[in-house]
């Protein structure tokens, strides 16, 4: 169908060909605004303020340590750094519990250049090719949900305008593809349930747990699976085993059950990598320790974060990031009680609005707003310490906006402002977003640019190296700018990193700004 104007009404018909044009439109422009903005700060830099400890520099770095270390002679398992005794004795700092594809395929990426600060840029480009992806997706699965294509890209862009997620758009971590891979399950059960797609479920459980932090993906698979089955309860007319033969017959059930399986085989395998290459047994291995830590089973962790982990200031604290992360207002510092009711006034939005859809979309809707919920509550351990995994919390945002533009009837000049609002916002927060990475990072760009030098002059993988003074904020950054090398002390290492240029009389970097190489 091709647009046109009604001359008898002067207002335009409603056709679906134009919307799909202007929000390829939209994309294109979307896109380029995300790729040319970025900012070439390369080095680690510190959080945004008190409230969050300087993750963006520091995770940064320790997943860039891990993907370099993600090669085949490791079995594709990264570590972040090595070490080695006087004795010769090597030991592995791992922390590499995810499957290994997204660490597998960023390494294959930045394998395409040699300069680190290149390889440093490629990577926060990498990242943002992932949000692009994020944002598509969204846009999909609200079209799907509303039938509506412009208000569905307004809805998708305004989702992802806050400051406090666009902060960390090019942060590298795991989170964020996993994310991306939330919202592809989802979609597949919009599939299902609204044009009984079914098929296409099982395929996109075992991509999203493939991605980056894939396990957050069974809390999606969670919800449906709770949803499929409360109505199974109230079927009175059936006995339980009769209920218990629909029940694992259930797509959702089959789908978190394959699931299940996948992500336990990843997990699987790297415990026994790391367990191989360190000589501990499974228990001891970080994977399992961390697990420990993170699904509350440790007694004294939890005794030691008490003040942080106690449900009363976790609650408070999470409200204020759904908050934070769902409008685009610059350094939100709303009060605990205004940002429950602010949550409150939102899910009673997308309540009301999910009442008045049928049963697929509505059970669609329900577990985009909730499945975050579910993740992040029952990660408690780890969501209070780390306001990034706010992420998660996309789904409420999603929701909440889609049931406003459901509701709207505005003709499509209007919905065509509204598109260009969008953008508008999101363009301006992205700028001051990258104009506060690149205050907050240009100060730390010397630190890759002294270690380049550094890698330079070093004859290859495999040195024993003295680190007297680190790099800022991020703790694992030698295993990213010297993967293969290991860190030891003692005069038997054969160099030393120093701040100090007169540390060693055989200075090997006289050109380094902050950190100087010497040879011993």
């Amino acid at each position: 169908m091709t647009a046109g104007m009604n001359l008898s009404t002067g207002r335009w018909r409603r056709l679906p060909g134009l919307d799909a044009i202007l929000v390829l439109l939209g994309f294109a422009v979307f896109g380029l605004i995300v790729f040319a903005t970025q900012n070439r700060v390369v080095g680690w830099e510190p959080g945004y303020n008190e409230l969050q400890p300087k993750h963006h520099g520091w995770v940064s770095s320790h997943t860039l340590a891990i993907i370099a270390h993600a090669t085949p002679a490791n079995a594709f398992v990264g570590y972040a750094e090595a070490s080695i005794d006087e004795n010769g004795e090597k030991q592995y700092d791992y922390f590499d519990r995810y499957p290994v594809f997204f660490s597998v395929g960023m390494h294959t990426l930045l394998s395409l250049k040699s300069r680190l600060s290149t390889q440093i840029y490629l990577a926060k480009q990498a990242m943002n090719g992932v949000f692009l992806l994020t944002v598509i997706v969204a846009y999909l699965l609200v079209r799907k949900l509303t039938g509506q294509t412009l208000a569905s890209f307004a809805v998708a862009v305004a989702s992802f305008s806050s400051p406090y997620l666009l902060f960390y758009k090019d942060m590298v971590h795991y989170d964020q593809p996993a994310l991306l891979g939330i919202l592809i399950l989802i979609y597949a059960i919009a599939l299902a349930k609204i044009d009984n797609r079914r098929r296409v479920v099982y395929g996109a459980a075992l991509l999203s747990v493939s991605l980056g932090r894939g396990y957050a993906s069974y809390a999606v698979l969670a919800t449906w699976v709770l949803l499929e089955a409360l109505p199974l309860l109230r079927m009175r007319d059936l006995s339980w085993s009769q209920r218990w033969v629909q029940f694992v017959r259930l797509d959702a059930v089959r789908a978190f059950l394959l699931a299940i399986g996948w992500g336990a085989a990843c997990l699987l395998y790297n415990t026994g990598i790391e367990a191989y290459r360190r000589g501990v047994p499974f228990v001891e291995t970080s994977i399992v320790q961390s697990a420990i830590n993170r699904l509350a089973l440790s007694e004294g962790f939890n005794e030691s974060y008490l003040r942080i982990l106690n449900w009363r200031t976790f609650l408070l604290d999470q409200v204020i990031r759904v908050v934070r992360w769902s409008f685009p207002v610059w350094e939100y510092e709303g009060s605990a009680a205004l940002s429950a009711a602010i949550v409150a006034a939102m899910l009673i939005a997308v309540t009301w609005h999910a009442r008045r859809l049928e049963a697929g979309r509505r059970m669609v809707v329900s577990i985009l707003a909730g499945s975050g919920v579910v993740w992040l509550f029952a990660m408690r351990n780890l969501s209070a310490f780390h306001d990034y995994t706010a992420m998660y919390y996309l789904g409420i945002p999603l929701a909440f906006y889609s049931a406003v533009a459901s509701r709207l009837r505005l003709p499509r000049l209007a919905w065509i402002a509204v598109v260009l609002l969008s953008l508008v916002v999101f363009t301006r927060r992205d700028l001051e977003i990258q104009d506060l990475h690149t205050r907050l990072g240009q100060p730390f760009n010397t630190y890759t640019h002294d270690f380049m030098r550094m890698a330079e002059v070093l004859p290859g993988p495999g040195q024993s190296i003295e680190v007297e003074d680190g790099v800022p904020y991020a703790p694992y950054a030698f295993g990213f700018y010297l993967p293969g090398d290991f860190q030891a002390s003692g005069p038997a290492t054969s160099y030393v990193i120093s701040r100090r240029r007169g540390r060693l009389p055989d200075l090997l970097t006289p050109d380094n700004g902050r950190l100087f190489l010497f040879e011993r």
